[in-house]
């Protein structure tokens, strides 16, 4: 694809940042008069699956759903069309990580996210939620969104310190029932009690995935984890344990507030993620920590070593910063984590994974989709429909087949358009990034 890209309907597109089973996607260029460009990302369903109307009816939900959407910690859809007889969704683009890649660098650069930014992500991904958990459409009936598939790699950090939700593709509405309402869908280690039952969900499902987050970012261990049984029986059955049971300097306060957002009875838990927001807030106040979205995203910067765009638009290469040998242990699943060497006291670590699989999902879990490598043919995502089974079935692996898409989009949106071609390479200057950006304030000791 040349520089110039191609035209599309409205859209020029620029470069090819990743490609599945039923879709391909694209960084684009919106023109317009007076020199108007603005920078989109085009997901763009291939020609053979218009036909199927299973497909085409899930691929048009998920811009359906988000379309009104219109919040800072939401991300932005902009248009659902059809050029050429090829179906599009057009969607915001901004540079970020997502949650989890972020917790893997500060692993191997033994940086991790302060308590106050754990808390900081967690408020903002409160806000987003409340304004999706309380949409009403046009006439001013309430919408009844409920995301069902929160996870760190669904929450997407902008370099400018922002949190934006990802991924509504699997989101239930009052107006959208389940075709298989006793299917398990969302990724498994963050699923409510209700939601591994089967049952039907309403708002405090996804603050219940929210309050798994909390625990493991402020904690520093993943929550659920073994097999898929082993998961589903923890999540429903087994009794939580206490943040301080596991590290005594856990502030009592805190623990209070992630123990209430885990209940397993949803009428025991907040009644909406506004009411945990203002509990960590207050927190936050009470025990002098301090966090906004300057101060994350200097932190982020200084991870990722990114140069603002108007310095010199991209990513700077980093070299690999692994903790030293001592400090990794091998856990009982084979993912890597922080040994007993580590100096805990130094930093609260935030989530610890390092490059084996996402958090929370354990490698033989059939519903997790596999973290994405390289673009393909999108074979490891092709969807057989010559099956002869039923349509509940066909569903259920059409929509594993989409959650899979969407971790591909996930990881093209947040770091595709900063893939530079060979082109763009050859014209980045020699000169080296600023110094370090200015340190962190001191966190106070907990």
């Amino acid at each position: 694809m040349s520089a110039a890209g191609i035209e599309f309907g409205r859209y020029r597109l620029i470069r090819k940042l990743a490609a599945g089973g039923m879709a391909e996607i694209f960084l684009a260029h919106l023109d317009g008069p007076a020199g108007f460009d603005k920078e989109v990302v085009v997901k763009r369903l291939f020609p053979h699956y218009a036909a199927n109307s299973a497909v085409l009816r899930l691929f048009q939900d998920e811009a359906r759903v988000a379309a009104d959407l219109n919040h800072p910690n939401v991300a932005h859809i902009y248009e659902l069309g059809c050029t050429d007889g090829q179906w599009y969704i057009a969607m915001e683009h901004v540079p970020g990580r997502d949650l989890t890649e972020v917790c893997r660098r500060g692993v191997r650069a033994r940086d991790f996210l302060p308590l106050a930014h754990s808390v900081r992500i967690v408020c903002q991904v409160c806000e987003g939620l409340h304004y999706v958990h309380t949409k009403v459409d046009r006439a001013g009936v309430p919408l009844g969104l409920v995301h069902r598939d929160v996870t760190p790699a669904n929450l997407l950090l902008t370099f400018d310190g922002i949190v934006k939700i990802l991924d509504f593709g699997i989101a239930r509405t009052a107006a959208r029932p389940d075709t298989d309402p006793g299917a398990l869908k969302g990724t498994l280690a963050y699923m409510s009690p209700e939601q591994v039952r089967g049952e039907p969900v309403d708002a405090r499902s996804d603050l219940f995935s929210l309050g798994v987050i909390l625990y493991e970012l402020t904690l520093g261990t993943r929550l659920f984890r073994g097999t898929e049984t082993e998961i589903m029986r923890r999540i429903t059955e087994d009794t939580i344990p206490n943040p301080r049971a596991r590290d005594p300097r856990f502030p009592a306060e805190l623990e209070q507030i992630v123990m209430r957002a885990l209940e397993k009875d949803r009428n025991q838990r907040y009644p909406n993620v506004a009411t945990l927001q203002w509990d960590l807030e207050d927190f936050c106040a009470r025990r002098g920590l301090h966090s906004n979205a300057v101060r994350l995203a200097q932190y982020l910067r200084k991870l990722f070593g990114y140069i603002p765009a108007y310095e010199e638009r991209g990513l700077v290469p980093q070299p690999a910063l692994e903790p030293p040998p001592s400090a990794i242990v091998l856990a009982s699943d084979g993912r890597q984590e922080l040994g007993d060497d580590y100096d805990r006291t130094a930093e609260r670590p935030a989530l610890v994974v390092m490059d084996g699989a996402e958090p929370a999902q354990p490698a033989d879990a059939e519903l997790h989709q596999a973290e994405p490598g390289p673009v393909s043919d999108g074979a490891q995502f092709s969807l057989d429909l010559d099956e002869g089974d039923g349509e509940a079935a066909f569903l259920v692996r059409l929509e594993r087949m989409m959650e899979a898409e969407a971790r591909a989009l996930r990881e093209a949106v947040s770091s595709g358009a900063n893939r530079e071609d060979s082109g763009a390479v050859e014209r980045q200057s020699a000169e080296p990034a600023e110094a370090n950006p200015a340190p962190k304030p001191e966190e106070p000791a907990l």
